[in-house]
């Protein structure tokens, strides 16, 4: 029987690509002017602020936290304008809470009754904010203005997001990058060679695997072949993602902005498309579902904020979650690159697969020195491994490799670049 393999890359493995780290993204949000709060700091700042002066934690407080709150506000707002309805649809903030102050601080947007002539409506009113129709007035339901406003605010919060992926994620066939993605190519083919599996997922929302390898014909999740559309994207392919567990794959655990899903109106079911090269734009009034009762999920393409647990539950980032678990369990070798290990979700499956295969052996290549293993990162891996002791891991560093009392579980310190160009899998 073949080995196999199983490789998460984190943010921290983009870095070579010149990727953004969170805390870059973040400080792209709050200083993007083009929303003001009621003090005329920019919301994203004034979000921040607020957060800052409420947590102890501030090192926790990021774009995802903001974009929490913001989608909070959005369930909020959607509940309200179906009052009556079946609670099943409907969230229970409205009935037990009320609007805080907060809230009115964020709106930057204007709205004034109709003109007489235009008063065929009389449920709707003249709107407008920094985003709409260029600053002009429209008309929209007034019961749905602020899930409008919070809605192009969460879509613009988001295309920051969408726009630093990109960024770096055009930049593979860039000259500077020759060497290093050859030199990945090298890592992966190193397993390939020596009869591995190779299962490669990711938390990032780029295509840089596939693009960086693109002479091995790397699995997405996503038809290839036979299904292309006439704007050459690609469907699903749900069938290969869970039953072909022997390709090589690259399933991006919490989206892509090359992502976009539509509602197919035979089913009654949203799908999720993928477009290869160009990075979509959503709006989370038109991309709503329910995993559960009084709970609507925004149906981005990409999967921020605290809501991660209940928008993997929908296909296909299911399906890849069900995927991820099963290498976990039949993996002789696992390999986590960058990775923060602030996802609970995905730290409860790692734990599981290290209690369940004893056998594991286990790498993990971040960029740090001594003060690596008593970090929030360190602490982390010790716990997800099972060994929570400070005295499991050599307490000193030696060029960039930290070993395990039982020698299955190694770190590597000097990063994901220096890993490759060394050739650090032959170690």
């Amino acid at each position: 029987m073949r080995k196999k393999v199983t490789i998460l890359l984190g943010s921290g493995a983009a870095i070579p690509w010149e990727g953004p780290t969170s805390s870059q993204i973040t400080d792209i949000i709050i200083k993007d002017k083009y929303y003001h709060a009621c003090n005329g700091k920019p919301i994203g700042e004034y979000i921040f602020n607020e957060f800052e002066a409420q947590f102890d934690y501030t090192e926790s407080i990021n774009f995802e936290t903001i974009l929490t709150l913001l989608e909070s506000i959005f369930d909020y707002y959607n509940s309200l304008k179906v009052k009556g309805s079946n609670p099943n649809f409907t969230s229970i903030w409205p009935f037990w809470f009320n609007e805080k102050g907060l809230v009115n601080n964020l709106k930057d947007f204007e709205i004034k009754d109709l003109d007489e002539a235009d008063n065929r409506e009389p449920t709707n009113v003249h709107y407008r904010s920094p985003i709409s129709s260029g600053n002009s007035w429209i008309q929209w339901p007034k019961i749905g203005v602020e899930l409008r406003y919070f809605s192009d605010l969460i879509s613009r919060f988001n295309g920051h997001v969408s726009d630093s992926i990109s960024n770096y994620d055009n930049k593979y066939n860039e000259k500077g990058c020759e060497m290093l993605n050859k030199c990945l190519l090298n890592f992966i083919m190193y397993y390939i060679s020596n009869d591995y599996v190779v299962r490669i997922y990711t938390t990032n929302y780029d295509r840089l695997i596939p693009k960086a390898l693109n002479e091995l014909n790397v699995f997405d999740g996503f038809l290839t072949t036979g299904k292309e559309t006439q704007d050459n994207t690609y469907s699903v392919d749900f069938n290969k993602i869970i039953n072909d567990d022997a390709c090589l794959n690259y399933f991006n655990l919490h989206g892509s902005i090359y992502w976009r899903n539509e509602m197919n109106y035979k089913t009654i079911k949203t799908e999720y498309f993928c477009n290869p090269s160009i990075p979509n734009i959503f709006d989370p009034i038109l991309q709503l579902d329910y995993v559960d009762p009084g709970r609507s999920i925004i149906l981005s393409n990409i999967v921020t904020g605290y809501n991660k647990t209940h928008r993997v539950s929908i296909p296909p980032l299911n399906y890849f979650e069900h995927a991820f678990c099963k290498d976990l369990l039949c993996s002789d070798e696992l390999i986590t690159i960058g990775n923060g290990f602030g996802d609970l979700n995905i730290n409860k499956n790692l734990k599981m697969a290290f209690l369940q295969n004893i056998d594991l052996h286990y790498l993990h290549i971040s960029k740090g020195d001594q003060r690596f293993l008593d970090s929030f990162q360190g602490n982390k891996i010790r716990d997800v491994i099972g060994h929570g002791t400070s005295e499991y891991f050599e307490k000193k560093v030696t060029e960039g490799w930290v070993n395990s009392s039982t020698g299955k579980h190694r770190i590597y310190l000097n990063g994901f670049e220096s890993f490759l160009h060394d050739e650090g899998w032959r170690a």
